[in-house]
């Protein structure tokens, strides 16, 4: 949460940070006056009592998770996927954003029967994405006596489970 000593620059400072949808309509200055240093962990607080389940980590993680954002290291050039802060490469702490493509092969999978799935078995796959970084998930569409090493694969879009009056998508891979 931005700190602004009043309420307009409290508002200025979230719009232009892109911060408008994560915070309250009413900053706390407004309710309880100039906090100083506190105004940043109460804008959080008043934040998180007004938010609906699931939505400060959907924001928070929208660019990684929705919109297929990794890392590259700028010292080796390895992709990682998810986020992180050491290179898994070499350690390095030069990490830029990176766009991970949506087509790669299997890398190694598993057929699960142990899971709860409605069309067992459930299989699982890393695959190596093109253009670097790997990629592990749930794969359909597909008969799972074919699924095999090396074969290709893009990451779809679907329904992951719902609960709680919560649907959750994810990406998943489907054959190529």
């Amino acid at each position: 949460m931005p700190y602004g000593p009043d309420a307009r620059t409290h508002a200025a400072l979230a719009r232009l940070l892109g911060l408008e949808s994560a915070v309250p309509r009413e900053a706390v200055v407004g309710r309880a006056g100039s906090t100083g240093t506190a105004a940043c962990l109460l804008g959080l607080a008043a934040t998180l009592e007004a938010a609906e389940p699931h939505q400060p980590t959907l924001v928070r993680e929208e660019r990684q998770n929705f919109r297929l954002y990794g890392q590259r290291c700028e010292d080796c050039g390895a992709v990682s996927y998810p986020r992180r802060h050491l290179c898994w490469q070499c350690s390095s702490t030069r990490l830029v954003d990176h766009r991970l493509a949506r087509r790669g092969k299997v890398f190694t999978f598993t057929r699960d029967h142990l899971v709860p799935s409605p069309d067992p078995p459930t299989i699982m796959a890393a695959a190596d994405l093109e253009g670097g970084g790997r990629f592990y998930a749930q794969v359909t569409d597909v008969d799972p006596a074919t699924v095999d090493v090396d074969m290709p694969v893009e990451l779809t879009f679907r329904r992951l489970h719902e609960g709680e009056d919560y649907v959750n998508y994810f990406w998943k891979l489907c054959p190529a």
